[in-house]
């Protein structure tokens, strides 16, 4: 199950479900940043070392 799934998902329910399934505060923490973190900051823009890869 994804973090905070069972609430429809989000960061605070993210953090409850991280402590709900024993993390510290530490883990929970990590949890809860790899959860929300972003791969791209724009949709419309490749990073460069990505599009690399295709040539």
């Amino acid at each position: 199950m994804t973090c905070g799934a069972q609430f429809g998902g989000g960061r605070v329910y993210c953090w409850i479900d991280a402590y709900w399934d024993g993390l510290g505060a530490k883990d929970a923490q990590k949890r809860v940043k790899d959860f929300n973190s972003k791969k791209y900051k724009s949709h419309r823009r490749v990073p460069e070392t990505l599009a690399r890869t295709f040539n």
